[in-house]
């Protein structure tokens, strides 16, 4: 099956929460990113096909500040570990600022 993505993912080796500001809940924590889309590994079943307005909660040795971005959920599955799921996100809102956020995230971080 051919790649479909437009950039490289990076593989999360630290722990990065991620909000739903909506609700003002934890939603899960980023397991890949890249500067289109991210994976989760999230407590709960999330809806697909729903935008979410999240928050990326930098650690320290980023900055230590949340990335704020709008992400259309595209996929979900159950994870090998019981009560978890993976859920698969496109970023569909995001600032310039935000984003040069994940770039330097990616680059000095992961």
């Amino acid at each position: 099956m051919a790649e479909r993505r437009q950039h490289p993912r990076k593989k999360v080796t630290q722990p990065v929460a991620v909000m739903d500001h909506d609700r003002e809940v934890l939603l899960g924590y980023l397991v890949d990113i890249s500067l289109s889309g991210f994976m989760l590994l999230c407590s709960t079943p999330l809806e697909i096909n729903r935008v979410f307005q999240l928050g990326l909660e930098l650690p320290p040795a980023c900055g230590g500040q949340s990335v704020r971005l709008g992400a259309e959920s595209l996929w979900r599955e159950n994870s090998n570990d019981p009560g978890k799921y993976w859920a698969g996100f496109q970023i569909i809102d995001i600032s310039p600022e935000n984003l040069e956020r994940i770039k330097r995230l990616m680059d000095d971080y992961l």
